[in-house]
């Protein structure tokens, strides 16, 4: 299967809609299936979203670039999650979001600046099976691995392409992939075959719309509107698939929206713009439960939600 690029347009930009900094206070933007506003942020959903802050701020490594399958070291037990997007889609952006840092993934206004595969390493290995490791194998240093990966379409190579397609097919490790959308209404047909890929890889997918800021007061109805339109094609395409691809089981029914700004949240890069909520379903696709806290206290100290420790990362049986 081959990427191919967009084509480039030489018309001139549409006016920006002027930047709604509201977004960057938002913990999660989630858009549940029936519904056409993000769903609200209970008291109930902080512990976990802590711990999912938590867990990907702990451990932070870099730990090698891979232009090729054959480069990927052997690994049969930690999670792996591939992030997936269009050139400029803000890949790298997002995941420095993510891990908190802004140094992580370098980022670029240069279209196809990604060129490798790039894995990153985080969380603590505490819940990973130490009886899956074979002999002479060294017990993991991470609880789970992201990556990132060249962006498709305009100067993209049609190699890399490739190599992601062996990635989705082959690594056994592989627990889902997050795939960027640019904006409402903005799908390519690259963003449609990479979904067609990951459909036929049978890849569990989480659809995340970027740079939800740059849509203006109304970019709640915005991404309303693009959720509406995306679901129906998820549809198509999985009743298309024999391989288990379908609703919940292959892509997840929930779309999530980050902000282009999240360094502008009032208390640091990676704590706004919806990031928290992604962490959460990404942790929740690579096979991790995140629990509430109990702990023993005197009848009359209620628990608030804030406490929150890596005992409450459980990994799914």
């Amino acid at each position: 299967m081959v990427l191919r690029t967009s084509p480039y347009s030489t018309l001139a930009p549409k006016p920006k809609p002027p930047e709604d900094k509201s977004v960057h206070r938002l913990s999660s933007i989630c858009f549940k299936p029936d519904s056409q506003t993000p769903a609200p942020v209970t008291k109930e959903d902080r512990p976990s979203l802590n711990a999912a802050d938590k867990f990907f701020r702990q451990r932070y490594a870099f730990l090698y670039s891979a232009s090729e399958l054959k480069n990927h070291p052997i690994n049969l037990i930690i999670p792996e999650i591939v992030i997936l997007g269009r050139s400029n889609v803000g890949k790298s952006t997002f995941i420095n979001a993510l891990l908190g840092r802004s140094d992580a993934a370098k980022v670029s206004k240069k279209a196809g600046h990604t060129s490798t595969m790039n894995v990153f390493g985080i969380g603590s290995p505490e819940f990973i099976n130490k009886d899956l490791l074979e002999k002479g194998m060294r017990p993991p240093r991470h609880g789970l691995r992201l990556l990132d990966t060249p962006g498709y379409g305009f100067r993209s190579h049609m190699d890399w392409g490739d190599t992601i397609i062996k990635y989705l097919n082959k690594r056994k490790s592989l627990r889902g992939a997050v795939l960027l959308y640019n904006r409402p209404g903005d799908a390519h047909d690259s963003d449609r075959n990479v979904l067609k890929a990951l459909a036929e890889a049978n890849c569990k997918t989480l659809i995340v719309l970027t740079k939800a800021d740059t849509l203006g007061p109304s970019w709640a109805e915005k991404l309303s509107q693009s959720v509406e339109s995306i679901r129906p094609e998820l549809r198509k395409l999985s009743a298309s698939q024999e391989n288990g691809w379908k609703e919940g089981t292959g892509w997840i029914p929930d779309v999530y929206a980050i902000s282009a700004g999240m360094r502008s949240s009032p208390k640091g890069l990676g704590t706004g713009g919806g990031i928290p909520g992604v962490r959460r379903a990404i942790m929740d696709m690579a096979g991790y439960n995140l629990q509430e806290k109990i702990e023993v206290k005197p009848e009359n100290i209620a628990y608030d939600g804030d406490v929150v420790s890596f005992d409450d990362i459980k990994w799914k049986s």
